[in-house]
């Protein structure tokens, strides 16, 4: 499958007490028009789990829709995760099979 030309990479990381509601919140987002699909990543630190999402998105246009506009914001959550949101679109691809 080939990859997609916009992803949204979100990480976080969640304090104690908050994860299953934060997972439970945030797997909402994968309904919303515009995202195709999601991986999600976690890694247990220290000082608490770190998670990495990429959504596949179908364009830019699927953050700017009301179902995600809903679902989106961290206002229950404000206190108990940091969290950094980016929206990348693709520059390149590079296959070496295809590359001379």
């Amino acid at each position: 499958m080939p990859l997609p030309d916009d992803v949204l990479v979100v990480h976080t990381r969640v304090r104690a007490g908050a994860e299953e509601a934060f997972n439970d919140w945030y797997d909402q987002i994968v309904g919303c028009p515009g995202f195709v699909r999601s991986t999600r990543f976690r890694h247990e630190s220290a000082s608490g789990p770190l998670y990495l999402a990429i959504y596949e998105l179908d364009g830019p246009w699927a953050l700017e829709t009301p179902e995600f506009g809903a679902r989106r914001g961290l206002e229950e959550f404000v206190d108990r995760v940091d969290i950094s949101v980016r929206h990348f679109e693709r520059l390149m691809t590079y296959d070496p099979e295809t590359s001379q």
